[in-house]
């Protein structure tokens, strides 16, 4: 499956509001897939830092993005 994320350089995470639920977004039968693949994304950035450097294929000055992917459930989402 190939997963297309929109990039996140020089947008600004909001500092306030509920999480993102996955349920309310479009396309509904999408909501299990998308679990998992976030799912995966916190496990793999809790996991050793140069395992998931490699597997995210990010460098060693992105490596803060490994604390911010384990704290998307969280994450304020206005």
């Amino acid at each position: 499956m190939l997963v297309l994320l929109p990039p996140s350089e020089g947008k600004t995470a909001p500092a306030t509001g509920p999480p993102v639920d996955l349920a309310d977004l479009s396309f509904p039968a999408l909501t299990k897939p998308r679990e998992r693949i976030l799912n995966a994304l916190i496990r793999v950035s809790g996991g050793r830092e140069a395992t998931a450097l490699k597997a995210l294929d990010l460098s060693k000055g992105q490596a803060g993005e490994l604390a911010v992917n384990q704290g998307l459930r969280a994450a304020p989402n206005d």
